[in-house]
């Protein structure tokens, strides 16, 4: 018997490691030479509509993200994964972010880059972020808010088990045009 196995640190590391990979993709954390793909991600202004950011970012304000994270979620209040397809390259992000420790509950949000999309890896991002909200972090529920209009997006998050919780009119502005915005909900418990 391998007394190293059986030791629950070791099954928790191993539990952790199974949850976050499969044979399509792999979540990993955030790695000093992942600057110049978060730059690329963050500063292209079609993103920009995924969130609430509305200035570009410099390298130094990315490098300090990088190099300042804890990687603990309930210490830095966000968890950002890297997502890496089968063939180990990052085609993507996904992010816990807005933590409510009382609530036990966080934002949600994915991006995949324009020539991964429509390949199945949102979901499979989704789906294990998902599991591991649940299981490792011991949330409650995740939410997140989609423009009205991102018919993928909604479909992505409706088909993992999120529920329309409201509708926010003319929440947002979009190259001077407001949307309106479909607040989404998952309760994991």
């Amino acid at each position: 018997m391998d007394l190293q196995r059986e030791h629950p640190r070791w099954r928790c590391k191993y539990l952790i490691m199974n949850l976050l990979k499969n044979d399509h993709i792999r979540l990993r954390p955030v790695e000093i030479n992942d600057l110049d793909f978060i730059y690329q991600l963050e500063n292209n202004t079609a993103n920009w509509v995924y969130g609430n950011q509305s200035v570009p970012l410099s390298r130094f304000q990315i490098e300090q993200y990088i190099i300042g994270s804890k990687n603990d979620f309930f210490e830095d209040k966000q968890l950002r994964l890297i997502i890496c397809d089968s063939s180990g390259d990052v085609c993507g992000m996904a992010d816990l972010f807005d933590l409510d420790v009382q609530n036990r509950r966080a934002a949600i949000g994915i991006l995949i880059t324009e020539s991964y999309r429509n390949k199945g890896l949102a979901a499979n991002a989704l789906n294990m972020l998902l599991t591991y909200s649940d299981a490792i972090l011991g949330l409650h529920q995740v939410f997140c808010s989609i423009d009205a209009d991102n018919k993928a997006s909604l479909r992505l998050f409706t088909e993992a088990g999120f529920v329309k919780a409201g509708e926010l009119k003319a929440w947002r502005m979009v190259n001077r045009q407001w949307k309106d915005v479909v607040l989404l909900q998952k309760i994991l418990e």
